[in-house]
């Protein structure tokens, strides 16, 4: 005798179940609008490095120079006199350059 055997399996989603999946869903977007602002700070703030290195690196060449030029100027008063006054004239437009782009402090 030939029988076929049928097993019928009816999953009906209980009420809850489409709540639990929908705050699952929130929670991802979530973690990923938050992983998506992570990543744009950490590249500002790699950006920042970056300029602050560059900035840096420019301020030690500056000093590094000016040590250099110091030095081949020391047995000559009337050179070394000029580079005093050059530099406190660009250190004058320096700090009030620094001045004006500074932001005010929060209140």
């Amino acid at each position: 005798m030939f029988s076929i055997h049928v097993d019928v399996y009816h999953h009906f989603p209980r009420s809850d179940d489409e709540g639990r999946l929908a705050r699952i869903e929130e929670l991802l977007m979530t973690l990923i609008l938050k992983g998506n602002a992570m990543s744009l700070e950490l590249d500002a703030l790699t950006q920042e490095v970056a300029r602050n290195t560059s900035v840096d690196d420019s301020a030690i060449l500056l000093l590094t120079s000016l040590a250099d030029l110091i030095i081949s100027m020391k047995q000559d008063p009337v050179a070394l006199q000029k580079l005093a006054d050059d530099l406190k004239a660009s250190s004058t437009k320096l700090a009030d350059a620094v001045v004006a782009h500074t932001p005010a402090a929060p209140l």
